[in-house]
């Protein structure tokens, strides 16, 4: 079972207004099929005329899936983070065949409130569900200066989402806030922080324990999407010729190979910039991304394979539409996946992501990926895609 969240721009919202109307696809029984979103619900999506930002300000964006349970998955909707509006839940407890509205499950700082710059709400980053009442989330509010940031903080539930206490917050955070290492029931947190104009961004890993001791990952690197198998942890850090890196403790890192790149990282447009990465067990998994052009836009997909635990990974074949890069991976089991491409309107500084993206899907455990028939296939821009457990 799986989920692929997006939405049709230029569409006619409930309103009568034009905006991107919110999609969700549904894979099961070897098939992509549209579940369509109660139109009551997606009402309730539209922001405010008067609100700018993302698409307009017209409708809050399907950004994330998280998993509550085989059969429980939250959608989690934004508005632009420097609008403080917060964040809106969507849950389902039939695997997403049929939904009803859950923001009365966040903390309440989390909660969308509809009112700009008044008590500004934080945008939810991240969520981890320890047990069936044991919840985590984690994300901040990054408008406006440091001195009324919220965040990014942690919460914690033990009840299901009926109180919340606050465990740590951030101030001198910026980005998102990530769980890491979740499956050892012991993770950490990390996010990134300014290390100054010199230095540019650096992930920070924070212990959830007391004294919640945080120190920057060694060496030094913005990372920028994980993967977790029990104590291993593989992550991709931003910028060209960031290449894979491992970790048995999410603070100490090492590069893994990729078979045709130097370890130093390739020249623009001779090498992978990687944007996802997930392992299905310790040793098999996918890093896709694209290989850019000398100013910094993708040029051609690429992805890694591996079923070594990352030694080596290897270069996938890709069959299909043309795409300039894959900016989403998931893997249902060990042999079969998908990946989100996107085609860019053209290159150099003039380009534009538009909205061409395609689903590929993989049946060798990465080492070919081949594009598949979807609802709305090249008409839906896709934000993101997630597996059930």
């Amino acid at each position: 079972m799986a989920l692929a969240i997006g939405g049709t721009p230029d569409a006619e919202l409930p309103s009568g207004r034009t905006g991107t109307y919110p999609r969700l696809l549904r894979w099961e029984e070897d098939a992509w099929s549209e579940s369509v979103l109660p139109e009551e619900l997606v009402r309730t999506l539209e922001l405010p005329p008067e609100y700018g930002g993302i698409d307009g300000g017209t409708v809050m964006l399907l950004s994330e899936v998280f998993w509550e349970s085989p059969r429980v998955v939250w959608l989690v909707a934004h508005g632009a983070d420097l609008l403080g509006l917060g964040s809106r839940v969507l849950r389902s407890d039939d695997r997403g065949r049929t939904w009803a509205e859950a923001t009365h499950l966040l903390p309440e700082v989390f909660r969308y409130r509809g009112e700009r710059d008044v008590d500004p709400r934080s945008t939810l980053d991240d969520v981890w569900f320890e047990d069936a009442l044991t919840w985590w989330v984690a994300g901040g509010y990054r408008g406006g200066s440091p001195d009324i940031a919220i965040g990014p903080a942690v919460w914690k539930t033990e009840d299901a989402g009926a109180t919340w206490a606050p465990v740590v917050r951030l101030r001198e955070a910026l980005g998102p806030a990530v769980f890491l290492g979740r499956s050892t029931n012991e993770p950490d947190l990390t996010y990134q922080r300014w290390e100054g104009s010199g230095a540019g961004y650096a992930s920070i890993v924070r212990s959830l324990a007391p004294p919640h001791e945080a120190r920057p990952v060694s060496p030094e690197l913005d990372l920028r999407d994980y993967a977790h198998v029990g104590t291993r942890r593989w992550a991709i850090p931003s910028g060209a010729g960031g290449g894979v890196w491992t970790s048995s403790d999410g603070r100490t890192w090492s590069e893994q190979e990729i078979d045709g790149v130097p370890p130093a990282g390739p020249k623009p447009g001779e090498g992978p910039v990687f944007a996802a990465i997930e392992l299905i067990d310790a040793t098999t998994g996918v890093a896709c991304g694209g290989t850019d052009d000398v100013l910094g836009v993708p040029t051609r997909p690429y992805c890694a394979h591996t079923t070594t635990g990352g030694e080596p990974w290897l270069e996938s074949a890709f069959v299909g539409p043309r795409v300039n890069s894959i900016a989403g991976v998931a893997l249902l089991d060990e042999r079969r996946g998908w990946g989100i491409g996107r085609l860019w309107s053209g290159v150099g500084i003039g380009a534009m992501l538009v909205g061409e993206f395609r689903m590929f899907e993989t049946l060798d455990g990465g080492a070919t990926f081949e594009h598949t028939s979807t609802p709305f296939d090249g008409e839906m821009t896709l934000y993101g895609l997630a597996v059930s457990p």
